[in-house]
Order: structure tokens, then sequence, then C-alpha cells
């Protein structure tokens, strides 16, 4: 009887903890969501929900003109979110 139970218990914590990660995926999914539609859509709130303000964004873009690519670039939050606003 105590070997059920322990299974038991046992097999309810699995059931559990997939639960947790299952939310976890949900909410980064909705936060990578989120950024993406902010700029699909012009939408700072989204923006504001899925970006943290401390964001120090860097990337590049391709210069066609000199057929290389930029130096690095930074993107802070205000500067993301006035792109959102675009």
């Amino acid at each position: 009887m105590r070997t059920l139970v322990l299974l038991s218990a046992f097999v309810l914590s699995l059931s559990l903890s997939a639960q947790d990660v299952n939310s976890e995926v949900d909410a980064v999914r909705d936060a990578c969501m989120d950024y993406i539609n902010a700029f699909y859509k012009a939408d700072t709130t989204l923006a504001h929900r899925s970006v943290h303000p401390s964001l120090r964004k860097t990337g590049f873009y391709w210069k066609k003109d000199d057929a290389e690519y930029s130096k690095q670039l930074e993107m802070p939050f205000r500067d993301l979110i006035g792109l959102a606003a675009r």
C-alpha cells in the first residue's frame, strides 16, 4: 500500500511539473508573439508587455552599396518603443 501511495504521489508530481513547463512554454511563446506583433501592429502596449525596460538590443544591417554589414548598432528600450509606434 505504501508503495502505491508513493508511486501515486510521484506520478502526480510529474503531471504537475509538466503543467508548470507547459505554462512556462506558453508564457514564452506569448512574449515572443507580443514582441513581433508590437512592430507589425504598431502597438507599443505589446512592446511594453514583452520587453524589459533594461533592454540593450544590438544588431547589424546589410549595407547594399558597400556590400558589407554595418558596425554593431544598439537599440535601447526607448528607441524600440519609438520604432514600434511607427
